[in-house]
């Protein structure tokens, strides 16, 4: 086994100010309380103020999580778990939870239970790793970067450690001291991995100090606190000597047993263990008052509260890129993101994308409100806006409708254009089928398309006017059937129904009666009746009039 020099207890001083103050961490983050569970295999995420459920942070299944226990934020400010099922410590990003892999190489780790990153001021940072449960008991060593192992610290050997529950690197001299389910505290050296005699945490002859320790952790008061399951109470050990000092914590609000403590700015936090919650203590001079319940049995699923940890995880900041719009040619619109926001209060970065329609933007534009003008096609256009905080992103989408009159609209879907110049103009003829474009659009024809088809009547959709004459008993009846657009799709466009009898002379408007059936919401079908009486001849036609 490898010895490692001790250092002083100031130089260590020194290198645990500079660690804090370089050690990377997420800006604006939000801290959270996160509790491991191990009976849905899921790592749950609460209010660090309210102990409001707050969602899964890691879910089951995910990285093939089996047996969470304890936690740790290491240096580069991703969090690692002891998976006791999985034989490893895995890590994973606080900054959504995602899987980063498994820091240590499965099954090198027989049961990892606990786990610390220390730095002792020569080897620089290192994660230490308590193997507990029934088999191999011992701490071992691992590179804080790689994962790679690197040493066996500690193997309790014939020394009487059942099972391990969890370990203390000692201030002063880095010693470990681990805690074991038969009521003991037992001290190994650091320098060479020996078990030090000089300081066993143990019963005294019908006094029980431990009672299925559970966690131990340096307190406020800079003396030794240790969990007890059983015995249902927080004991406080003298590190100099490992004597009890006494029992801080006892009794209510456990009724079987804390688990893992976790101080937290005025506060001592405990999870319940058997009672599935976390306790909340305020602390008065470092003395925990009155515990009450900080999260509730079932929070969220929460059925086996052992572990957890207070950690800084940020959260992705809300995107909106407003509601879809409207706008018309010929008009500006304005993309205004200005409603997103970061549950952190961090100022957002705003980057607008065009994803379908008529370019708009051509390459991705900064900016919380952007305004454009409205290009001339009517159809939409789809914009993505992606916010940052600078660590985490969002997306969210809007449609801007571009809406046209009528006409325009039908010169963009048959020319590409909505202007009246061109091919698209009304008195144009692209086709050269005798019929400029006006008469196509009013009568539904194709403009592209060289036809003249006659409206069928009673159900036909396009086509030219259908003249006929009646003989009938009575007197003769001339008639015109015709496609008419109705007043929503024809602003400006006049439709009237003309006849002579003389094509020398003027056509009269037609002023009697219609019939009007209609097609669908854009579509009629409009029949006019002319007598013929007397009449060797008689012409009919329907004139077509744009005001646009």
């Amino acid at each position: 086994m490898k010895s490692s020099p001790i250092h002083s207890p100031a130089r260590r001083g020194l290198l645990a100010l500079v660690l804090l103050c370089i050690c990377p961490g997420l800006a604006h983050a939000t801290r959270d309380l996160l509790v491991s569970n191990p009976a849905t295999k899921a790592i749950l995420r609460f209010d660090r103020t309210t102990g409001a459920a707050k969602g899964a942070f890691i879910v089951e299944g995910v990285s093939g999580l089996v047996t969470p226990q304890q936690m740790a934020v290491g240096p580069d400010g991703n969090l690692y778990v002891a998976d006791f099922g999985a034989h490893t410590v895995k890590r994973y990003s606080l900054v959504d939870g995602s899987f980063l892999g498994d820091f240590t190489a499965v099954g090198n780790l027989p049961n990892p239970i606990a786990l610390k990153f220390f730095d002792d001021g020569l080897q620089g940072m290192k994660l230490y790793v308590l193997n507990g449960g029934d088999g191999v008991k011992q701490i071992r060593r691992y590179n804080a970067t790689t994962g790679t192992f690197e040493a066996t610290v500690v193997s309790t050997g014939s020394v009487n450690v059942q099972l391990a529950r969890d370990f203390l690197i000692m201030q002063g001299t880095n010693d470990y001291v681990i805690i074991s389910s038969n009521n003991k505290g037992v001290r190994f050296s650091y320098a060479t991995g020996a078990f030090d005699s000089s300081f066993v945490i143990n019963s005294a002859g019908t006094t029980t100090i431990l009672n299925s320790p559970r966690n131990i952790l340096y307190g406020p008061d800079g003396n030794i606190w240790i969990s007890s399951s059983t015995g249902n109470k927080i004991t406080r050990i003298d590190p100099a000597t490992a004597a009890k000092i006494d029992d801080i914590v006892s009794g209510a609000p456990f009724s079987n047993g804390p688990f893992q403590m976790q101080f937290e700015g005025t506060d001592l936090f405990v999870t319940g263990g058997a009672t599935n919650n976390v306790i909340r203590f305020p602390l008065t001079a470092g003395v925990p008052g009155a515990g009450q319940v900080f999260v509730a049995a079932g929070s969220q699923g929460l059925s086996q509260a052992q572990f957890m940890i207070f950690a800084n995880i940020n959260d992705a900041p809300v995107a909106n890129a407003g509601p879809d719009q409207s706008v018309a040619v010929y008009q500006t619109f304005t993309l205004d993101g200005s409603a997103s926001s970061d549950p952190e209060g961090v100022a957002l970065t705003h980057t607008w994308t065009q994803l379908s329609g008529p370019t708009v933007i051509s390459s991705p534009a900064t900016g919380a409100i952007l305004t454009y003008p409205v290009p001339d096609a009517p159809l939409p256009l789809t914009f993505q806006l992606s916010v940052s905080d600078g660590v985490r992103s969002t997306t969210d989408t809007v449609t801007v409708q571009v809406t046209a009159p009528p006409p325009e609209t039908w010169r963009y879907q048959n020319f590409t254009t909505i202007h009246n110049t061109g091919t698209a103009a009304d008195l144009a003829d692209p086709d050269n089928d005798g019929l400029v474009n006006l008469l196509e659009r009013a009568f539904n024809l194709n403009p592209n398309q060289a036809t003249l088809p006659i409206l069928i009547t009673g159900t036909g959709t396009s086509g030219l006017p259908f003249v006929s004459r009646s003989d009938g008993l009575g007197d003769p009846v001339f008639s015109i059937q015709y496609l008419r657009l109705k007043a929503s799709g024809n602003p400006g466009l006049e439709y009237t129904p003309q006849f002579t009898s003389d094509l020398s002379i003027d056509w009269q408007d037609f002023t009697g009666s219609e019939t009007v059936e209609s097609i669908d919401t854009v579509w009629e079908r409009v029949t006019v009746e002319d007598s013929a009486n007397g009449q060797e001849k008689r012409f009919g036609r329907v004139k077509v009039v744009s005001g646009e």
